[in-house]
């Protein structure tokens, strides 16, 4: 029962190792190899990559065509959830299988900063898709992709629980999908910090300072 259990932690880490090379993220590492496991650009995607579904939901109404940029909100979504699992469960079990240190984390602070701009990242591409799929919130108003934002921040933060009510099963599916996410990630991120905290090899040079002055 354990050789079962092993053989299918080495293909789920597999495949979580393989499905990190068809991200954007990877994109960028090949075309601009400087980038590859350089923290301070990785620091730099996650805080602008927000910037991206914004723009596209306010400009829609100056620029129609940006409705049809639906596939990249479905890769970036999916990056962001291959990025998380492989973080919280895959990346030190593959580190160990190829006889390899494991990367230390730049500091415990440093994806405390990180996580609210990912979680707006997901909030964002998924009000982007809701602006575009369900009827109302098409207008080209001044509040009607305030309106989606709205909508994508309470499925992803209530579980489920929003006042749009739809028939729609395509419209349904991505709202459930996108309650998953949120309370998957929720419960991930929760976990995995108190998994940290006790480590000293998640704390940078000042935190580790900090544990010492503490002592009495």
């Amino acid at each position: 029962m354990s050789h079962l259990r092993s053989r299918l932690v080495f293909r789920a880490t597999s495949v979580m190792g393989s499905l990190k090379c068809i991200t954007p993220m990877a994109l960028i590492n090949c075309l601009l190899p400087t980038t590859r496991g350089n923290d301070q650009f990785v620091d730099r995607y996650v805080l602008v990559a927000p910037v991206v579904p914004l723009v596209l939901l306010t400009a829609y109404p100056f620029l129609p065509f940006l409705q049809y940029a639906w596939p990249l909100a479905i890769w970036r979504v999916c990056e962001i959830i291959i990025v998380l699992l492989n973080t919280l469960l895959f990346d030190d079990y593959r580190d160990a299988l190829e006889f390899k240190k494991p990367k230390a984390l730049a500091g415990l602070r440093r994806p405390l900063v990180l996580l609210p701009f990912t979680y707006a990242d997901l909030i964002l591409w998924f009000a982007y898709v809701y602006r575009f799929l369900i009827v109302p919130l098409r207008a080209p108003s001044y509040r009607a992709w305030i309106d989606a934002v709205n909508l994508s921040f309470v499925r992803i933060s209530a579980f489920g629980s929003s006042s749009v009510e739809t028939n729609c099963p395509l419209i349904t599916s991505i709202m459930l999908a996108e309650s998953a996410v949120g309370l998957f990630m929720g419960l991930a991120a929760i976990s995995w910090f108190v998994s940290l905290i006790p480590s000293r090899e998640t704390a940078d040079a000042v935190e580790r300072r900090i544990k010492r002055n503490r002592r009495p």
